[in-house]
């Protein structure tokens, strides 16, 4: 139950506060246990988060400038520029001017970082299947529907929307609960943030 404290701020308090505690290690799970875990396995193709974020996000792109990097993964254009220059060194990414204007460059994967985004996409979805696995359908579908709902509510502001959204191409999908939530505040589809 959420009850005001006499300064005005909300608490939690009896079974909610469970809730709001399991809410917490799922996030922090989500967050940094998946990802420590899928870069632990990442071998040879090690890679630091930022630029596992960065290999995931061009792998869903078909090219992008530097300045889509950054907006992509919500930093500034030179710690954009930083993380294509380290990716570029290993081969994981390549540039290429743009024909009409040489100022604009142009990022994409190598084959050799299509390959590690791959394998290391690969591996978090095998972590995350390990952890519904034992899940009935029934169970995975509250579940489901559960997370939606509160993700529909939490997802508030156009801010908020614009840092959570995966920008997996499929930014325009009716049932996304990102683009639901978008269309909610706005009356319009997500599009490409």
């Amino acid at each position: 139950m959420w009850i005001p404290d006499p300064q005005g701020r909300v608490m939690v308090v009896g079974q909610s506060m469970t809730s709001a505690k399991l809410l917490r290690v799922f996030a922090r799970w989500a967050n940094e246990g998946i990802i420590s875990q899928t870069l632990d396995f990442a071998g040879d193709d090690a890679v630091t988060p930022a630029q596992f974020r960065c290999l995931e996000y061009l792998a869903h792109q078909a090219r992008c400038s530097i300045g889509d990097v950054a907006d992509g993964l919500a930093i500034s254009d030179p710690a954009a520029t930083k993380l294509v220059d380290r990716l570029e060194t290993r081969g994981l990414v390549g540039r290429q001017s743009d024909r009409a204007d040489r100022r604009v460059v142009y990022v994409e994967l190598s084959d050799l970082g299509q390959a590690v985004a791959d394998k290391l996409d690969v591996r978090r979805a095998e972590l995350i299947d390990s952890a519904i696995r034992d899940l009935t359908a029934a169970r995975l579908r509250t579940v489901t529907r559960a997370l939606e709902s509160m993700l529909f509510s939490a997802l508030d502001s156009p801010e908020i929307i614009a840092r959570v959204c995966l920008r997996c191409g499929d930014g325009h999908a009716a049932d996304c609960v990102v683009n639901r939530a978008h269309v909610r505040l706005t009356g319009v589809e997500i599009g490409w943030l």
